[in-house]
């Protein structure tokens, strides 16, 4: 679209009011089609219109927001997905570090195994039990 970059002033009737007329590049309206009304349809009676009209220049520039509106996200896409990416990759690299954080833990905490294991506990419960103080000392390390 031509007019996407151009500097763009929105203000009411009342402010319209008060910029002269010879200062203005243009004039729009935003519309909504009734359903089943096309855009060409609504292009050919709104041109009728504007020709009946000289103090609009004859000029008429109509856009389907549901185009730009495509555009923008085809455009956008790359980003949305390096965005996404990038999120996995913290994601990943976050559990990563709290399993080397567990597994860091736990071997410090093997040597308390021996009575452990005298004293009934079983290997899953073993493991269970210093991974609860892996967490937890883990998530006070993070404040």
């Amino acid at each position: 679209n031509a007019l996407a970059s151009a500097p763009v002033l929105f203000g009411s009737p009342a402010v319209l009011a008060k910029i002269p007329n010879d200062s203005r590049a243009f004039e729009a309206a935003y519309v909504r089609l009734d359903p089943g009304t096309t855009i060409p349809a609504f292009q050919h009676q709104s041109q009728l219109l504007v020709d009946e009209h000289p103090e609009t220049g004859g000029q008429l520039f109509v856009v389907d927001e549901r185009t730009q509106t495509a555009k923008v996200d085809r455009g956008i896409r790359p980003q949305a997905v390096a965005l996404l990416l990038f999120s996995a990759l913290v994601a990943l690299t976050s559990v990563l570090i709290l399993r080397q954080l567990l597994v860091r833990e736990v071997f410090v905490a093997s040597s308390d195994h021996p009575t452990l294991r005298a004293v009934g506990l079983g290997r899953g419960q073993r493991f269970l039990g210093r991974a609860r103080v892996g967490v937890y000392s883990g998530l006070h390390r993070l404040r």
